[in-house]
């Protein structure tokens, strides 16, 4: 049995957007209209609060475990949110295998549920091992021979999809069927 723990921003990004940029014209509208220094422990204030109120809304400490008989759980803040197995695994969405700085997004694709992952981590010249981002690609990749096939590229570099062959539904180009062929 092999588990991946990590924290990440687990919202989606332009709903994260629609939440945060309205939050931050009110607080230039308050910080231009007040003299600021007069109301200093209020704006404090309600910078902490809302930091706080970001972090635990939204990010998760999450853990993903394999086990032996491929079945992938995946767990948020200690409560399970899915079982699946690899049968139903459409494809994995992340950095290149090959390239150990990965920024961007991690998204694993099942037939009925859909998880995207931003990992915050530690990244810089003089880390010497992967990140949990390709770490966690890696493995997968090696456990159920997913297929490298397009890439895209986003804000934060290419990002790559990784096909799993098993899977007998609708492929990642939605266009054929795998199982018909």
């Amino acid at each position: 049995m092999k588990e991946f723990k990590f924290w990440a921003l687990i919202c989606p990004m332009k709903q994260l957007l629609m939440f945060v940029i309205p939050v931050w014209i009110i607080f230039v509208i308050f910080f231009f209209s007040v003299d600021v220094f007069e109301y200093f422990g209020y704006f404090f204030a309600a910078i902490l609060i809302f930091n706080i109120f970001f972090f635990v809304f939204f990010f998760k400490y999450v853990k993903i475990t394999f086990s032996h008989s491929n079945e992938i759980r995946i767990y948020f803040n200690g409560k399970e949110k899915y079982i699946g197995n690899a049968d139903s695994l459409k494809y994995a969405k992340g950095a290149d295998l090959n390239n150990d700085p990965s920024y961007g997004e991690l998204g694993i694709i099942f037939a009925d549920r859909n998880f995207f992952f931003r990992i915050s981590e530690k990244r810089g010249l003089f880390e010497s091992k992967p990140t949990k981002h390709v770490a966690l690609l890696r493995y997968m990749a090696t456990a159920y021979q997913l297929e490298k096939e397009s890439s895209q590229s986003t804000l934060f570099g290419e990002s790559f999809i990784y096909s799993n062959p098993q899977y007998k539904g609708i492929s990642v180009n939605e266009r054929y069927n795998k199982s018909e062929y």
